[in-house]
């Protein structure tokens, strides 16, 4: 049986009159590796920052293991891509 992780649908997101997401939609399943590749602009931080929980869709539902996402949580993680935790490294 396959375990759904993550399930989004119908996502909404603008930052002002710039929309950023437009109706996206996708599974994500227990066991799968995934990677979001696109230029600079194109929403990779926005979906990584809704999966986090901090910050809300504008429309659509955001489901971790069946339950919406209305915030952070220990269940969801995010390494940020600068390396400020260990600075002398």
């Amino acid at each position: 049986m396959v375990e759904k992780i993550l399930d989004a649908s119908d996502l909404v997101f603008s930052y002002g009159e710039r929309r950023i997401l437009d109706r996206s939609s996708f599974t994500i399943n227990r066991g799968e590796f995934i990677c979001l590749l696109g230029p600079s602009g194109c929403g990779k931080t926005t979906l990584l920052n809704l999966f986090a929980g901090f910050i809300r869709p504008d429309g659509g539902t955001l489901l971790f293991e069946g339950r919406p996402i209305s915030g952070p949580s220990p269940e969801r993680a995010v390494v940020f891509q600068a390396g400020g935790l260990f600075d002398w490294m």
